[in-house]
């Protein structure tokens, strides 16, 4: 029995191939054969097509595969067309502990080097599109700065900020990648530290609000300093309670170099104080003082009076009655007059001529100047500091074109003459016995 599978022969009796190992088909030669039909030589018999079997693990594997491959060409290209800005930005350190400068740079001419007809833009709209180089309209777009850049010391923390153009970035080839990063202050160097401020003084003179303010060096300072290298930002029109700022006029490194030490501040803020301030009422004037101005004015109103005795005519002075004041405030304290009272004085005397006598009566006003009190509150008035208000006029009376007196012929002359053209610029409290 041959083997249909392989072509061996075996036994008759054999259910296996010896050989292969396929089982062998028992034919019953008794049994009747089937006819075969007539098919050519040439014609080969059609067999049954094998069925393909699919490796369902396979395909699974190589699909894995595949996507393993796509992932790591995408990540390639990713990695190969992503700028890490980080790369070209340098941070030093320098100065003075206390007084420290953080420097961040930016490598401009290494990065166009390293992209120079690499990067493509494909927003048109972008000035300079298609003018400009593309890697110059980057690095035109990419900037940044420290949020804390002087006056550090070691150990302080300071933030890289990037500031970009995200228009332009965006519209490039390449991703950009860039993140504010922190960073601790080191390498600055220690110096001996002192308050230059210890070693002087600040006064303030004058009245308010029209104060100076002037820098002195204290006496036994242990440095040789000059009040010019200190500067007040305002130095004049002070009042009491305003703030002025010194600042030292020179270095940190002069400081050093000249007296080996650091400030260890540069300006400290002084409160204006102990100023005198002007009177703004007649009320504040003790009755002391007030006698005293009275007193004061009476004697020069009445020294203005003519004293004349000669063949034409006579002037005989009699009286100067102190009738009340006028108190007159400053609106702005822009000049040399901050207030002012008018003490106002009634004149009488007799004035003959050609045997005839009549009694004359006016009104001479003195005025006091920028009456003050002082930080401790004492009123100091100095009475010697007055002026006889300057009015000539002729009196209605017979030969009055012999005399000429020095006053107003009424208050109210007094008033329309002096008062009423300044009262844009100051305001006035009348406080009279008479109208």
């Amino acid at each position: 029995m041959f083997c249909s599978n392989c072509g061996t022969k075996n036994n008759d009796d054999a259910v296996f191939c010896v050989a292969c190992g396929t089982k062998l088909i028992q034919v019953n030669p008794a049994a009747q054969q089937p006819s075969t039909p007539n098919i050519p030589a040439n014609e080969a018999k059609p067999t049954e097509k094998a069925k393909m079997v699919i490796n369902k693990k396979l395909i699974i594997a190589l699909v894995a595969i595949w996507a393993v491959l796509i992932t790591a060409l995408v990540i390639g290209y990713k990695l190969t067309h992503t700028i890490h800005l980080d790369k070209y930005l340098s941070v030093e350190f320098n100065g003075y502990d206390g007084y420290g400068k953080a420097n961040g740079t930016f490598d401009y001419e290494s990065f166009v080097k390293d992209y120079s007809g690499k990067l493509k833009l494909k927003d048109s709209s972008i000035e300079g599109y298609g003018i400009i180089r593309p890697e110059f309209l980057v690095t035109d777009a990419i900037s940044g700065n420290f949020d804390t850049a002087t006056e550090l010391s070691n150990d302080d923390e300071v933030t890289w900020k990037w500031d970009v153009n995200t228009k332009v970035l965006n519209a490039c080839n390449y991703k950009f990648k860039y993140k504010d990063k922190t960073y601790k202050v080191s390498d600055l160097e220690v110096v001996p530290k002192d308050d230059p401020f210890e070693y002087i003084s600040v006064d303030f003179y004058g009245a308010s609000p029209s104060g100076t303010a002037t820098v002195t060096i204290k006496d036994g300072s242990k440095y040789e300093f000059q009040p010019s290298w200190f500067n007040i930002d305002k130095s004049s029109e002070l009042k009491e309670g305003d703030t002025v700022t010194v600042t030292l006029g020179i270095s940190v490194e002069e400081c050093i170099e000249y007296f080996n030490f650091c400030p260890s501040q540069t300006s400290k803020e002084y409160t204006v104080s102990g100023l005198a301030t002007y009177l703004e009422s007649v009320d504040m004037i003790s009755e002391e003082d007030m006698q005293a101005l009275i007193q004061q004015g009476q004697d020069a109103a009445f020294s203005s009076m003519p004293a004349e005795d000669n063949s034409l005519h006579k002037c005989t002075p009699k009286t100067s009655t102190y009738v009340g004041n006028y108190f007159a405030i400053s609106k702005f304290h822009d000049g040399d007059l901050h207030n002012a009272i008018y003490m106002v004085y009634k004149n009488t005397l007799d004035y003959t001529y050609q045997k005839s006598t009549t009694q004359l009566t006016y009104y001479q006003v003195v005025r006091f100047d920028n009456l003050l009190k002082d930080s401790d509150g004492v009123v100091n008035i100095d009475t010697s500091n007055y002026k006889k208000m300057s009015n000539t006029f002729e009196p209605n009376c017979p030969g009055h074109y012999w005399i000429h007196l020095n006053g107003f012929p009424t208050i109210a002359d007094f008033e329309s003459l002096v008062v009423s053209p300044n009262v844009e610029n100051y305001t006035y409290t009348k406080n009279l016995t008479e109208e």
